[in-house]
């Protein structure tokens, strides 16, 4: 087998071994199994703080209650963070050098798309981070709402149907 980056050393030599107990053993496949790691280290580093944050969001999410307004704004306060982070990180450090070529204008398109996403998922976040009860609203209406049939505006498309469809659907409609 060939040297991988990922294995300390190289399996060539498929040596029959005599474990203490008397079990056959495979050199081979105990120097495999002893270098081999799931992932490579290169892979695994910027992969981790990522895991990381998802396991303690994992851990803090099912104990915070909707009606907690600092967990909300902690939360979405978090999110922009890492987002704006990740943006200005991709603004200075990967946008291709300026010129006239097509990696340049790939690269501003690219860039450009993402940072829209980023404001518009900043406006959505603060949107949606804010919450508002209407009950007591629905409570103040609701005598007004069963004392007199709010008045509704039906249309009915239709494009040659016959008339016993047309009359069926209006005597839906009126029924409402």
């Amino acid at each position: 087998m060939q040297n991988r980056p990922y294995r300390k050393g190289r399996v060539s030599v498929r040596e029959k071994l005599v474990g203490d107990d008397g079990i056959h053993l495979d050199r081979a496949l105990i120097d495999c199994t002893r270098s081999m790691t799931l992932m490579p280290i290169e892979l695994s580093d910027p992969i981790a703080p990522g895991l990381a944050a998802i396991g303690l969001l994992c851990l803090f999410l099912p104990w915070v209650s909707r009606e907690n307004a600092r967990a909300r704004v902690a939360l979405v306060g978090f999110t922009l963070i890492v987002t704006w982070r990740y943006l200005f990180w991709r603004l200075t450090e990967t946008v291709p050098e300026i010129g006239l070529s097509a990696d340049w204008f790939c690269g501003i398109a690219l860039v450009s798309a993402e940072i829209l996403t980023g404001i518009g998922a900043t406006i959505t976040l603060i949107m949606l981070s804010r919450r508002s009860s209407r009950s007591e609203t629905v409570t103040a209406n609701t005598p007004w709402l069963t004392q007199k049939k709010p008045l509704v505006d039906v249309l009915i498309c239709s494009y040659n149907e016959d008339g016993a469809i047309l009359e069926r659907t209006i005597i839906g409609a009126m029924a409402m």
